[in-house]
């Protein structure tokens, strides 16, 4: 006798009713709580004429958002030394003002200490000469890691090749080069 199936329709049933749960406005879903009126609108039109292939001119500032807090609530300055040791400062208001940025319409709070804050983030800022400069520092340093991370394959490559093949027929070609293709021999016919 067969089993017979029986079919359960499950439904995510939201108790607040049925707009969307993710971060942001339900009418405008590129709007998150870290959203920054006058300089997320400047980034995101920056990234679209980028990807037409156009070269628009450099953003004013650089604007960072650093953990204050640890997961336990306690304050934890670590991101915040690190960001100030790159040449970032904590953004304030009259900062983002100099720069044409509003925190009206964002989820963003000026501390009584001055600093601006979003759930447990504080805002870090610098200028465009800075952030040119530690962008520049930082691709020369992923460029020089890469550099060396292929130094290092391409040595224990022939290190292998040394070891296990050691005739001239298979050589000591790293495998990431491009070792010629083995002569096939002509086979005559006999009769």
């Amino acid at each position: 006798m067969a089993r017979k199936i029986t079919v359960v329709e499950v439904q995510d049933r939201n108790p607040w009713g049925d707009e969307s749960m993710q971060d942001g406005d339900a009418e405008n879903d590129s709007i998150t709580q870290t959203e920054l009126p006058g300089y997320s609108n400047l980034f995101r039109e920056r990234e679209k004429a980028v990807a037409r292939g156009e070269s628009p001119g450099p953003l004013p500032c650089r604007i960072q958002l650093a953990r204050r807090e640890g997961f336990d609530g306690r304050p934890d300055r670590r991101r915040v030394g690190h960001w100030e040791r790159q040449g970032y400062k904590i953004a304030k208001l009259e900062d983002l003002q100099k720069f044409g940025i509003s925190l009206e319409g964002s989820a963003y709070k000026v501390e009584v200490d001055g600093s601006i804050t979003v759930t447990d983030l504080v805002m870090m800022i610098c200028d465009a000469k800075n952030a040119a400069k530690l962008h520049g520092k930082m691709v020369r340093e992923q460029a020089d890691q890469l550099a060396e991370s292929e130094r290092k394959l391409q040595q224990a490559a022939e290190t292998y090749n040394r070891q296990h093949h050691p005739n001239d027929r298979t050589g000591t070609k790293a495998f990431t080069e491009n070792v010629p293709a083995p002569t096939v021999a002509k086979v005559r016919k006999t009769k």
